[in-house]
């Protein structure tokens, strides 16, 4: 069963739609962003540094939409290959100062499996 992180806490779950142990979210709603952040697409340790920065933008905030926003956005700058945010300057400077907050050094997205890649 595939990994995958928990896009709400920032936990590794088993399987990117299923509920995450530890906050009982589950999917986002939005089936290919939960399935990018899993290992048909990144290595367990890119899923678990991921988490650390979720990890950190959510104890920095109550507000766990805010702290999803923010990690899009960090992902947006550090990693635009998995995917790009646009978000309009008022939203920015909110995310901002949980962005600054941030430790996790920047890390390499190392692949995981894809499902266009299994063997023959």
């Amino acid at each position: 069963m595939t990994q995958a992180l928990c896009l709400n806490c920032g936990a590794v779950k088993w399987g990117a739609l299923n509920p995450c142990p530890k906050c009982e979210a589950g999917s986002t709603g939005n089936i290919p962003l939960d399935i990018a952040f899993s290992d048909h697409y990144m290595s367990h340790e890119t899923i678990l540094n991921f988490g650390a920065v979720l990890s950190e933008l959510t104890s920095f905030t109550n507000d766990r939409t805010l702290a999803a926003a923010a990690f899009l956005e960090y992902v947006s700058r550090e990693h635009p290959e998995i995917l790009t945010v646009e978000y309009p300057q008022t939203t920015i400077a909110r995310l901002e100062p949980l962005l600054r907050q941030v430790t996790v050094k920047r890390f390499e997205v190392k692949e995981g499996y894809s499902l266009t890649n299994e063997p023959d």
